[in-house]
């Protein structure tokens, strides 16, 4: 019989809105293949990422523990200039982060 493995998850960063805020400042963030894919879909543009990040509120329910990147995702949740609900999930990445994903609320 195969044994599962037990993942041991490392604490979220409860600095997390900083870290993000300050990675957007310095520029030290990258769009992730995925987040590309959906934002051309979905026409969202990088501004409406960098809007919501950086004026957005976290949605910490949404937060989840990917065990294929060994890695927590965080979700945050915001507007574009035309009010339209967007939510953006992104993860820690040296020396910054990575957006992984970006969802159209309002479809």
């Amino acid at each position: 019989m195969k044994q599962q493995r037990k993942v041991t998850k490392p604490p979220k960063n409860d600095d997390i809105e900083n870290v993000v805020r300050a990675a957007l400042r310095e520029d030290r963030y990258a769009l992730g293949g995925h987040a590309l894919e959906r934002m051309r879909e979905r026409k969202i543009s990088a501004r409406d990422i960098r809007e919501v990040l950086s004026q957005g509120r976290r949605e910490k329910a949404k937060d989840e523990y990917s065990e294929q990147f060994s890695r927590w995702r965080y979700a945050f949740r915001g507007q574009d200039e035309s009010a339209r609900q967007l939510r953006v999930v992104v993860s820690e990445e040296a020396p910054g982060i990575i957006i992984i994903t970006a969802i159209d609320l309002d479809p």
